[in-house]
């Protein structure tokens, strides 16, 4: 199997307290109490029930059965897949997933909704991005829209 030649990240909100989630979370509603002690639990499930339905829409693939058996790490700590040429990376935070394919390694970073200070923004981001994120009302506002990808 050929890898495709693109980023493709699926992104995944969804709220802990609400009985009727996404759908992807509809098996695990039943399987676990959502508390404090489960969160990080749920989320991991969630995002593996992510990965799951990325490499299906992206690739086709259907992994069944334990997907932790199917995932080995590299020296350098990010996870493949064995046996196939796809890297993937998965992150999570309360309310929210994401799952990143590729061709090559990838990494992918989600936190949730925090104040950002301006030293900040003028620390980790380009000149382009601070003009993107001063063009909305409110630094977290813009915030909502803006995603920093590196390559």
């Amino acid at each position: 199997m050929e890898p495709k030649k693109e980023l493709v990240v699926y992104v995944l909100e969804f709220s802990e307290r609400e009985p009727d989630g996404p759908a992807c979370a509809e098996n695990l509603k039943s399987s676990l109490v959502i508390d404090k002690e489960n969160q990080a639990r749920l989320q991991h499930r969630i995002g593996q029930e992510l990965l799951r339905q990325a490499l299906f829409r992206e690739y086709g693939i259907e992994i069944s059965g334990n997907l932790e058996q199917r995932i080995e790490k590299r020296i350098n700590g990010k996870p493949v897949l064995k046996g196939l040429p796809i890297h993937f990376n998965v992150s999570h935070c309360r309310g929210l997933v994401a799952c990143a394919l590729a061709p090559c390694p990838v990494g992918v970073d989600v936190e949730g909704p925090r104040r950002v200070s301006v030293a900040l923004i003028r620390r980790v981001c380009s000149l382009e991005e601070q003009a993107y994120i001063a063009r909305g009302d409110t630094v977290s506002g813009a915030g909502e829209n803006f995603v920093r990808g590196q390559r």
